[in-house]
């Protein structure tokens, strides 16, 4: 994707657009953050209003995205690192945060639908200075709120790394020299409690956290991805065990509200950088456990995935990988067979019930023999135009689970009763809350 050089992604949201960055040959500064557009992902849009070097960390399902950027006329006092920003998608502009978070470098480095923006302020960069003083920060884009995190006694910097849609926060904590552990802390109604030696890099909406930690095998210390049901009576690490053959020591980047991770591991045993792999696990089912994402490909065209970076609740999946000898960011969209089951269903309702709902002359029925027959547009047709899009869902997931109890294949029917079932759940909830 994009331009002739480097290009990166690092977030997807569930629309399937992408936040990152790119670098040409002729520019050594990384390019504008940018989204790329999963229907046309070969174009990159630079966020207003260029001219200025940066990357995009994170983005919502409203387009939102917040990340670092070296701005052309930023105070050389503060020289040395990025400034954290966020892009709002319906003003169209660019918010500079440096002055609302302080520090004398900053970092955004997620955003949730509700707008709130968290990542760290302070002398250095915390992932590659874990020993500079920073602390961690909460913004509250619409109200202009802000609360920071402090690194607890014996620490000396703290980071905010993800925020779920409840306003739950993970991060890291970091002592005062450059060798020390990462510990791992959830914030949450206005508490901070630390979880123990461990990288944290994303929660999702039921509070289960993925990161990296080291464990040891027969005394030998390697990294592993983990989850940690925060929400759990009492949660403790669950190491992700069980990599493909020939990978070793994986990370946990990104989780979805399905529990699904996606991140990488490493391949060979040699020093230093060892070929990463892009990787996914998917806590249960018949695929259950770790694959390796290049392995799912079903034309690689010349790629290598390295490294999966975030997946969306829609299963869209973006990384980093090398195609063709260039570093290219990659854009993996779900197969989802459910969706057309629910095509193919509603298609048999808009017969059923007489053509469009939106003013097509007529549509057909099925006799008992098989035979097609005219039918007119139905009263139902007009009382459709009157409905919010909530209640429609609901009715359309009503009239797809009665079609799924007349499907033949028992695997068939099943799967299109429990879309019906999760349209009807979630169109009565939105109409019961609006």
């Amino acid at each position: 994707m994009g331009p002739a050089g480097q290009v990166f992604a690092w977030d997807v949201n569930s629309n399937g657009e992408a936040a990152g960055g790119a670098h040409k040959h002729d520019r050594a500064d990384q390019e504008p953050v940018l989204w790329m557009k999963p229907d046309a992902p070969q174009v990159i849009e630079p966020i207003p209003p260029g001219g200025w070097a940066g990357w995009g960390e994170a983005i919502n399902d409203h387009d939102d995205v917040v990340g670092g950027t070296d701005w052309p006329n930023y105070d050389t006092n503060r020289k040395g690192g990025p400034s954290a920003f966020i892009f709002h998608n319906k003003r169209g502009s660019v918010q500079d945060l440096a002055q609302i978070v302080g520090g004398k470098v900053s970092l955004a480095l997620d955003i949730n639908d509700e707008g709130f923006v968290v990542g760290h302020a302070g002398e250095r960069l915390v992932l590659e200075f874990p020993s500079a003083p920073a602390h961690g920060f909460i913004y509250d884009s619409k109200n202009d709120g802000l609360t920071e995190i402090d690194p607890p006694p014996g620490h000396v910097n703290a980071s905010a790394n993800a925020i779920n849609n409840l306003g739950h926060v993970v991060g890291v904590f970091s002592g005062g020299v450059a060798d020390s552990f990462w510990r791992l802390f959830i914030h949450r109604e206005g508490q901070t409690d630390d979880l123990g030696l461990a990288y944290g890099y994303d929660i999702n909406d039921t509070d289960v956290i993925t990161g990296v930690r080291l464990v040891y095998s027969n005394q030998v210390p390697h990294t592993c991805a983990f989850r940690y049901d925060a929400a759990a009576a009492n949660p403790s690490f669950e190491d992700l065990n069980g990599l493909p053959s020939g990978l070793i020591n994986s990370t946990g980047v990104s989780i979805n509200n399905d529990g699904v991770i996606v991140g990488w591991a490493l391949a060979g045993t040699g020093p230093w950088p060892r070929n990463p792999h892009a990787v996914i696990y998917i806590p249960d089912g018949p695929d259950a456990g770790w694959t390796d994402l290049n392995d799912t490909l079903v034309n690689n065209d010349g790629w290598d995935l390295y490294h999966a970076r975030g997946i969306s609740n829609s299963g869209h999946i973006v990384g980093i990988g090398h195609h063709h000898g260039l570093r290219r960011a990659f854009l993996l969209r779900p197969h989802a067979p459910h969706l057309e089951l629910v095509a193919q269903a509603i298609w048999v309702l808009i017969t059923i019930i007489g053509g469009s709902t939106v003013g097509a002359p007529g549509g057909i029925g099925i006799t008992g023999g098989g035979n097609p027959v005219p039918i007119d547009p139905q009263e139902f047709a007009t009382v459709w135009r009157d409905l919010s899009a909530h209640e429609r869902d609901t009715y359309i997931g009503v009239a797809i689970r009665n079609l799924g109890g007349i499907v033949a294949d028992p695997e068939t029917r099943a799967e299109v009763e429990r879309v019906a079932t999760r349209l009807m759940e979630s169109g009565t909830r939105e109409v019961g809350s609006g």
